[in-house]
């Protein structure tokens, strides 16, 4: 079963430790990842656009472990951009995707 390296070979991954933007086109999200401090949770919410007035598209909160994965059996497309925010206790958070032409 291929694990996470194998999916940052195939596509683009981007590594924040603050809120910001991602990516500036459409793209498809293959994974997301989010990551605090042990023995507490945090979160990591995903916005399709530029901003957290554009649609609110992922929410990721973690368990206790103080990290929260999220790999669907198919990408999610965001239409516009991929926006980041980091949640309550949120230390950093990596998001894979592919680009995705203009429409």
């Amino acid at each position: 079963m291929p694990g996470i390296g194998d999916l940052l070979a195939l596509v683009q991954a981007v590594h924040l430790t603050d809120d910001g933007q991602a990516y500036n086109h459409p793209c498809l999200l293959w994974f997301a990842h989010v990551k605090g401090t042990a023995g507490a949770t945090c979160n990591a919410l995903l916005y399709d656009g530029f901003s957290t007035s554009d649609p609110l598209r992922l929410t990721l909160v973690s368990t206790t472990e103080g990290q929260a994965d999220f790999a669907p059996p198919r990408p999610m497309k965001f239409n516009y951009g991929l926006y980041v925010v980091m949640g309550a206790g949120a230390a950093e958070c990596v998001v894979g995707f592919d680009p995705l032409p203009e429409s």
